[in-house]
């Protein structure tokens, strides 16, 4: 491929510094056998350039005055530095969350696992047979002597509060001033109207089984020709030595 005078003197005023020395070329249609060696150029800091003018030359130039030609087209480009851009100008073009969104943001407690319940433990019962009473100690309930005993000497009941059992002082006690009497319920003992009463019609007593008192309960002592109340495991008190045996 033959280059013309003006094609190259055209790619040399882009490549060649603007030093003041003009380069003589060959005349036309002469090119040399030997490659044309260029002089290296500087290097030189970046900039962006901004053609004014998108008119190019079409006179002919002579091999005299190539540099003159060069000169004037580079006229109709300015140099412009080029500069990296600041990143705070950068970033002040996008939206920024004020600070108390993002207060309220960080303030959020992240949600907790939710831990299963704790099955309950199963309780024993009572290995006394016919009792569905929770054991307390030495594998019986309270009634049948597990647990702790009251402290009172030939007492064999279970202890409330301060190591006694009801009857001797322990468990809670009526609100009444001057009244011991242990508390059935609501703070107050039978005779002032704690606990449940008897469902028998004009009965005032204390219900001990299935809303009833002792007198109108239907539980009646095992033993043969007695017709007691039962008390103990289906025995009344006079017969509850059987009971035990």
């Amino acid at each position: 491929m033959i280059l013309s005078t003006s094609e190259l003197s055209d790619l040399l005023a882009f490549v060649l510094p603007n030093n003041g020395n003009p380069i003589g070329f060959p005349s036309l249609g002469f090119m040399p056998q030997s490659p044309i060696s260029l002089p290296i150029v500087p290097h030189q800091p970046t900039f962006d350039f901004e053609i004014r003018s998108p008119s190019v030359r079409t006179e002919l130039v002579s091999s005299h005055n190539v540099h003159a030609w060069s000169y004037n087209a580079l006229c109709c480009i300015d140099p412009i530095p080029f500069t990296k851009p600041d990143p705070t100008e950068q970033h002040s073009k996008h939206d920024v969350l004020p600070l108390e969104v993002l207060s309220e943001v960080f303030a959020l407690s992240l949600p907790k696992k939710r831990r299963q319940p704790k099955k309950p433990a199963r309780r024993a019962k009572c290995e006394v047979d016919g009792c569905n009473t929770f054991k307390q100690s030495n594998g019986r309930c309270v009634r049948h002597g597990g647990g702790k005993r009251c402290t009172v000497e030939g007492c064999t009941r279970g202890a409330q509060t301060i190591g006694r059992c009801k009857r001797h002082g322990g468990g809670a006690r009526c609100m009444v001033d001057g009244c011991s009497a242990s508390s059935q319920g609501g703070g107050l003992c039978r005779s002032h109207g704690g606990g449940k009463i008897c469902t028998a019609p004009g009965c005032k007593k204390g219900a001990q089984r299935q809303g009833k008192c002792t007198t109108h309960s239907l539980y009646v002592c095992s033993f043969d020709c007695c017709f007691r109340v039962a008390r103990c495991r289906g025995f009344c008190s006079r017969h509850k030595k059987f009971a035990e045996q």
